[in-house]
């Protein structure tokens, strides 16, 4: 009733081809057909036709419906306070009503001087999260994230360090490696430079070791944790076809630096696992041997990898599930195959 009467004063034209469908559409069916709601329609629908309906009560509606919006568009101009709850003002507050100020009126200044407080001022940790927040923001501006939410996810990714190991982040880098190409460039080089931090000063070609910062061998260790994190990582985008085998190319697999050898028996043995159930008769070798027969082109690399599976993966040593044990070995078993077939 309300909305029919201010479509009537509004644009009539508009109302008149309503009703004029409504009257076709039932014109065609059977009135003992019609429900008691669709017959109160009907009839309101004619009476708002012949103008029959009360234009009081519409008008009154109407006047309703403006003080309505009225008050809800004030309410956010006015200055209304109702505490619900004391406020918390303490004696300390009181006595530094000439250096704080009174902060529990509304519109008076207040310095917020907080030097006697050593607990929250700024630490050296802060202060060192805020320079390399504000280094973060300004490379995303850098690569023209031009909206607010793009800098924070950006920001979000670059700075998180999580110490157990997060698959959205291995999910973000294959949606990365499906958007471009280059991506994937990146992630082999990526992958070059870790190797290389493990002790595999010759890996990535000549001219990349010549390029290439010279470090002291006797240099700390790579921490366990992101030998475990980095290979759960380039282990998904493996299996899941983002990335080839033929990004290992570099490596020599008969002569590796234990903390490569160990970051190498993490990657091959989680991707079996990865790609394979607990069920055994689930298990689905096509899906392993296709992984690994992309090494083929390069004898030189699918040798190393069969030498690597058999000497330091097949055992599963560094595997404690028995379960995992018998996949990864399994696993080797069918890369052997599939390698050794064609």
């Amino acid at each position: 009733k309300d909305s029919g009467y201010q479509l009537r004063q509004d644009d009539p034209s508009v109302l008149k081809e309503i009703i004029q469908l409504v009257h076709n559409e039932t014109s065609k069916k059977d009135p003992r057909s019609l429900g008691s709601r669709t017959k109160f329609m009907i009839e309101t629908i004619v009476s708002l036709k012949n103008n029959r309906l009360k234009q009081q009560s519409a008008v009154a509606n109407t006047e309703s419906l403006l003080r309505m919006k009225k008050f809800l568009s004030n309410l956010g101009k006015r200055i209304q306070v109702r505490a619900t709850e004391p406020l918390r003002v303490s004696l300390d507050d009181i006595r530094s009503i000439e250096t704080k100020g009174k902060w529990w009126i509304v519109g008076a200044s207040w310095t917020a001087n907080m030097i006697d407080h050593p607990s929250t001022s700024a630490t050296p940790k802060t202060e060192k999260n805020e320079v390399a927040s504000d280094a973060l923001l300004n490379l995303a501006k850098q690569q023209k994230m031009n909206t607010e939410v793009r800098r924070s996810i950006f920001v979000v990714l670059m700075s998180s360090e999580e110490k157990i190991h997060n698959p959205y982040y291995a999910l973000i880098a294959q949606r990365l490696c499906n958007y471009d190409h280059s991506f994937k460039i990146t992630f082999q080089y990526c992958l070059w430079d870790f190797l290389r931090e493990c002790g595999e000063d010759d890996i990535g070609g000549m001219e990349l070791v010549k390029i290439a910062p010279i470090k002291n061998k006797e240099s700390e260790k790579v921490e366990l944790r992101r030998l475990v994190n980095v290979s759960k990582l380039y282990a998904m985008l493996l299996s899941s076809g983002e990335l080839s085998v033929i990004i290992l190319k570099t490596a020599s697999f008969t002569k590796l630096h234990p903390q490569s050898r160990l970051f190498f028996q993490l990657l091959f043995s989680n991707v079996i696992i990865l790609t394979q159930t607990q069920n055994a008769r689930k298990r689905n070798p096509q899906v392993l041997a296709q992984i690994f027969l992309k090494a083929l082109p390069n004898p030189t690399l699918s040798q190393g990898i069969l030498f690597f599976l058999h000497h330091f993966v097949k055992k599963g040593g560094i595997l404690k599930d028995e379960n995992e044990k018998e996949i990864v070995k399994w696993g080797c078993d069918v890369i052997k195959q599939a390698i050794k077939k064609n």
